[in-house]
């Protein structure tokens, strides 16, 4: 009897280790498709640059990338009821994964969709995630939490480090507007009044995006489409403006035992430092550019991983060139502001969307009877 129940456990215990050997290779092969799809956009953007160099840099961006995925996964166990809701939104078959494009990353979802009733006001998202990590599966809780306040949300994939680099960004985030514009109205949406908003390295790309928009107009070589005519507020969270700025900050912040800097995507994904003023919203702003009538920047006062400082001077530069701004500085550090965003920061999450809100459902800025432009600070 003895010798019948361990040939019993025995083809369990073969079948579990070939489940275990399959997902090892699985993932090992994933590895390896990241390192040859960094190793492909690093040789492309720096040919100068060694193969050997090419391949360590590789190596490193990718266990960055994955070690920052891995992250997520420790976040989400500090948040249960996050997880919750994440996961509950993947059974909205009906508004997800539309596509606007045709890399893998060119999907979105819409939450807070209508077929009756007025029009609603429209937001699209633009994640985080150091220009490289997370997609749109882990934001669906601001969607769902702005649907709440009867807002149409587009929370979108776009392709980051390695899929692309920040010019594959701006053309995603443009491809993404103009998908919103042609197709938000058949979902409640009303395209007259569009918020961009993002978290920090989005709200990066998203505000560059206006920028570099805005520039064609006023040098009269604008696209067949341009984002910034159909931008009515610009809402950025925690966003880094200037990457000169931030990369020398990133040197003197450690992640483990490496200099940010040294394993961040910053560098490969804006094409080195030399190319850094080009894709810098706080260096590129002029005078009587077409940009949004209302912006607004929240950043927190103990952020440590992209200085208030980053906010402050952008928006210095936007007032220095007569464009209006409002700066909200929240008391917390980073990740909150998206947090009350989503609904998941108590604390911050009444006084958050008493600014949010307003600026979103009926945009009016600056406010009558103000000729001048002061921050204000919750």
């Amino acid at each position: 009897m003895v010798a019948g129940a361990q040939l019993a456990r025995r083809p369990w215990r073969a079948s579990a280790w070939k489940l275990l050997g399959t997902i090892a290779l699985y993932n090992i092969w994933n590895h390896l498709v990241l390192v040859g799809r960094t190793f492909g956009l690093l040789r492309r953007r720096f040919p100068a640059q060694s193969l050997v160099r090419t391949f360590v840099a590789a190596c490193i961006y990718t266990l960055t990338v994955e070690l920052g995925e891995l992250g997520n996964i420790v976040f989400g166990m500090g948040h249960p009821r996050l997880v919750r809701r994440t996961l509950a939104s993947s059974f909205r078959l009906r508004t997800n994964d539309f596509k606007y494009g045709p890399h893998e990353r060119h999907a979105l979802d819409l939450f807070g969709t209508t077929r009756s009733g007025s029009r609603r006001p429209v937001v699209i998202f633009i994640h985080g995630g150091a220009w490289a990590m997370t997609n749109k599966f882990h934001y669906a809780a601001v969607g769902q939490e702005l649907s709440k306040h009867g807002v149409l949300t587009v929370v979108a994939n776009y392709r980051v480090f390695p899929h692309g680099d920040v010019e594959d960004m701006l053309e995603d985030l443009e491809a993404i507007v103009q998908w919103t514009v042609e197709n938000a109205p058949k979902h409640g949406g009303d395209v007259s009044n569009i918020t961009l908003s993002g978290h920090s390295s989005g709200a990066h790309v998203a505000s560059l995006v206006l920028l570099k928009s805005a520039l064609r107009i006023a040098a009269k070589s604008q696209k067949s489409f341009e984002v910034a005519p159909r931008i009515k507020a610009f809402v950025g969270l925690s966003g880094p403006y200037d990457m000169d700025d931030h990369y020398a900050f990133e040197s003197q912040r450690r992640i483990a035992v490496f200099r940010a800097h040294a394993i961040s995507p910053l560098h490969p994904s804006m094409h080195g430092r030399a190319q850094f003023p080009r894709f810098s919203p706080s260096q590129l702003v002029l005078k009587n550019l077409p940009l949004p009538r209302q912006i607004c920047l929240f950043h927190g006062v103990d952020d440590v991983v992209v200085p208030i400082s980053s906010t402050q001077r952008f928006a210095s530069q936007l007032r220095e060139h007569g464009t209006p701004v409002e700066v909200v500085e929240l008391p917390c550090g980073h990740v909150e502001p998206l947090l009350a965003l989503m609904g998941e920061d108590a604390a911050l999450q009444e006084s958050f969307f008493a600014s949010f809100l307003p600026l979103v459902q009926a945009p009016r800025w600056p406010p009558s009877g103000h000729a001048g432009v002061l921050p204000s600070k919750l």
